[in-house]
This record gives C-alpha cells, structure tokens and sequence, in this order.
C-alpha cells in the first residue's frame, strides 16, 4: 500500500516493479560491497566469500546455489510447485547473485579491501544500511522473493509459531557453521568482521582484545539506545542501528589506545609476579585473581585479551574453578 495525502492506495504495477528495483539493488550493491571491504557481511553472503576463497570458484556460483536449494525446499514444504513464484524466486535470486559477484570483484580491483581499517568500517557500516533497506523494501513489497527469505517466511509459520526470531537464528546458523567449517579447513576466514591479517595477507579470527573498551562501548551505546529509541519515530529501525554503530564505534576507536594502555599495565603486573619465588608468587596471584574474579573484568577475559601464558594463565583458570 502507498500513502498518498494521507489515502493508501494499492500500489500499481509500475510502482511495483520500480520499487523492487530499487530494493533488489540496495540489497545486492550493499552485500557486494560489504564483501570488498572483508569488514563483515550479512551470514549468508560471507560464507560463500568463505567458499569462493577456499575454492577458487566464483562467489556468484555458491550464492546462486543456495538460493536454489532453498526454492527447492519450499517446493518440498508446501508439497506443490507454484511456478509463478518458483520462477520468480529464481529471477530475484539470478539477478542478485550476479550483481554482487560485479560489485564485490569491482571494488575488490580498485582497492577497497587495502583501505585503512577506519574507512573500510565505514563503507561496511554504509553498506549494511543499504543491505537493511534493500531487504526491508523487497519484504514489504511481497511481490517477489530471494528464496532464503522465502523458505523462512515459510519455516517461521510451519515450524516456529510465527516467531520470526527463532526462524532467523536458524536461518543463519547454517551459514555460519559452513564459514566455521572454513576456517577448520583453510586456517583463514574472509568477511568476518573480527579479522586479522597475518604476513601471507590471509584473514584469520582475532581475539576479542580490548575486553575493557568492549565493555566501555557496550555501556555507552546501551545508553545511547535508551536515549533516542523513543524519539526516532517510525524511522527507528533505520536509524537507531547506524546511530549507535557510528557513534559507539568512534567512541571505540578513540578510548582503544587508553584501554589497552590499562589492560596492559594490568597484565604486566600480574606477569611480572610470576617471576617471583612460588610462595610469594602464590600470594600475589592469589590476592590479583581474586580480585579480578569478584570485579566485573573477568579473571579469564583478562587472560584471554592481554595473551597471558604459563602459570599467570593457570591462575586464571584455576580460580574460576575454585570460585565454582
């Protein structure tokens, strides 16, 4: 339905297809682009940039493969084909599956993927925006479907009681066991988010890092929701994500260097206690963890994020343990 002068009308089929258009490029453009900047890309869309980097094979190929798969288990599903919407489905699918293979090779060429970290978060932001609105205009729509979205419409009502957050989180569990497969198999993953570039200029997962400005950031955009959610109006869903990302990440980015600066010195001291005879080590390590364990840093997180080995990294463990 359109809103005319405060009338809704039925949209007309000029209408339609024009904002399908519109929807099917914001969608696939976006995907493309989040692929070329290796910063994180919708489930779906990064295991098959983990597929493609494994084989060799186009991205285009594994896209096109889902997306056929899942038409043929909606076949299966509603015990029928419906060839109008099978067809359709398949126009959607081709169509998106050859623009983001072009988008993504097109800007992996001229040289998005070697941008500096903060411009490339930047694009990946922007292009998940246009990923979100692409999504949200070809569902409102409901006049032709990419087949994954089809077949969870379908499992949403068969399987979940309508629950849509169940039937996602399935959805995108199989994509991200096949990205996890890949990186068991290949030792690196692409179009993860949480990367790091070794010498070879392979990705491979990072730790989480700085567990102290995780929690800072974490906080600050809580807040941040609570603050704004009620005065966004009906163009909440849009702009309260990109709010918080734009403005939680530079928060991030600016307290990085000084959280890593306190989680550092918080390492070095417990490090530096291993270096003592065992009783006094004991003691130290004792009262440091005992300390960590009870305050909302983590005993473990702590050792995880600073890389702490030998038998600071025991103690850790070992506390948490003794706490349990």
């Amino acid at each position: 339905m359109y809103n005319e002068n405060g009338q809704k009308r039925p949209l007309t089929s000029w209408e339609t297809a024009r904002f399908f258009i519109v929807g099917l490029l914001f969608n696939a453009v976006g995907n493309g682009l989040t692929v070329a900047t290796n910063m994180g890309s919708a489930p779906w869309t990064a295991s098959a940039a983990n597929l493609s980097n494994a084989t060799g094979w186009s991205i285009s190929l594994f896209l096109f493969s889902y997306g056929f798969i899942a038409a043929i288990l909606s076949c299966l599903l509603l015990k029928s084909i419906d060839w109008p919407r099978v067809l359709g489905n398949l126009t959607f699918l081709l169509a998106f599956s050859v623009i983001i293979g072009l988008v993504s090779s097109f800007f992996t060429a001229h040289g998005v993927g070697q941008l500096p970290m903060l411009w490339r978060l930047i694009i990946d932001i922007i292009a998940i925006i246009f990923v979100g609105c692409g999504v949200s205009i070809t569902q409102r729509l409901q006049f032709i479907l990419h087949p994954l979205d089809d077949l969870t419409n379908l499992t949403r009502f068969m399987f979940f009681n309508g629950n849509a957050g169940i039937a996602q989180i399935v959805n995108f569990a199989i994509p991200m066991v096949i990205s996890f497969a890949m990186w068991a198999i290949t030792g690196s993953i692409v179009s993860g988010g949480v990367v790091h570039s070794n010498s070879n200029g392979l990705y491979t997962l990072a730790g989480s890092g700085a567990i102290l400005n995780v929690m800072l950031v974490t906080y600050l955009s809580a807040g941040l929701v609570l603050l704004i959610q009620d005065k966004l109006g009906q163009l909440k869903l849009i702009f309260l994500p990109t709010i918080v990302l734009l403005v939680g990440g530079s928060i991030g980015l600016v307290t990085l260097p000084w959280m890593l600066t306190i989680q550092g010195f918080i390492g070095s001291l417990v490090a530096s206690a291993t270096h003592f005879s065992p009783l006094p080590m004991g003691i130290i390590l004792g009262m440091a963890f005992a300390a960590l364990i009870v305050s909302p840093l983590s005993s473990v997180g702590i050792a995880t994020a600073i890389n702490l080995a030998g038998v600071g990294a025991g103690a850790a463990n070992a506390g948490l343990l003794l706490v349990h």
